[in-house]
């Protein structure tokens, strides 16, 4: 029996080896970097992923503080992770920026965990860190792409109303142009009111100008620049806001 019993124990040993070489053969081959430090901070395992990731070899990382792989205003997120740790905690999908080899910085998310030895002692921190470089790109493209979806409708609603306003001006306009034109016709060539009128008939010019402007806005028509007699135009308006003042 006693010798049944040895072999089952080495049959039993034998397997958890395989298991054990099984487990680190996985985390070697995983494209995650999977780190361990101790609660000093200092990195005591570094699978292949970690490599690739950050550009370090284990040799030359192994014993060095966690907190190299941090940018300068990050470093404190190792501290705070040991001492989560060391309250036996987990942390999951954490995202935060880490710093390659290069100085490079990548956009990651951390899941760390406690690391007990035989007894449940905690003594260090396991740490799989996911590059989400690519995925947080296309998030921001995607907002941009969002933001100006909704520039570009709000536009688009901006354009239907100016279209509105201009039309319903037209008709005002139509109207004010048609009685100017009416009380001109019914004027004598030398009445003095005949330059007042005028000045209406060009005001409802200038007013149709300006609505068709508008139209254009809202259709995203291509305007095409006119060019335009400052001078006339000033005098224009001096004779009108003269005979405003006048009046006032």
């Amino acid at each position: 029996q006693g010798i049944m019993s040895m072999a089952i124990d080495v049959t039993e040993r034998r397997k958890a080896e395989e298991v054990q070489a099984q487990l680190g053969a996985i985390l070697q081959q995983t494209t995650d970097a999977v780190i361990g430090n101790d609660l000093e901070g200092r990195v005591f395992s570094w699978n292949r992923g970690a490599e690739a990731m950050f550009g370090y070899q284990m040799a030359e990382i192994v014993g060095q503080p966690v907190e190299i792989l941090a940018p300068e205003d990050r470093k404190h997120e190792a501290v705070e992770t040991g001492l989560i740790a060391k309250a036996g905690e987990s942390i999951s999908n954490f995202e935060t920026v880490r710093l390659k080899k290069t100085g490079e910085t990548i956009d990651v998310s951390i899941t760390s965990s406690p690391v007990k030895d035989s007894k449940g002692k905690i003594v260090g921190v396991s740490a799989i860190i996911r590059d989400i470089t690519e995925r947080k790109m296309a998030e921001e493209s995607l907002r941009k792409h969002e933001e100006q979806l909704r520039r570009a409708e709000k536009m688009n609603a901006i354009g239907r109303l100016a279209g509105g306003v201009a039309h319903d001006f037209n008709n005002l306009l139509s109207v004010i142009g048609g009685n100017a034109e009416f009380l001109l016709s019914s004027l004598e060539k030398n009445d003095p009111h005949r330059e007042e009128i005028e000045e209406i008939q060009k005001a409802v010019r200038r007013g149709a100008e300006l609505t068709k402007q508008l139209l254009v806005f809202g259709q995203k028509q291509v305007v095409q620049p006119q060019p335009v007699n400052l001078n006339e135009l000033s005098a224009e308006m001096n004779k009108m806001l003269k005979r405003l003042i006048d009046a006032a």
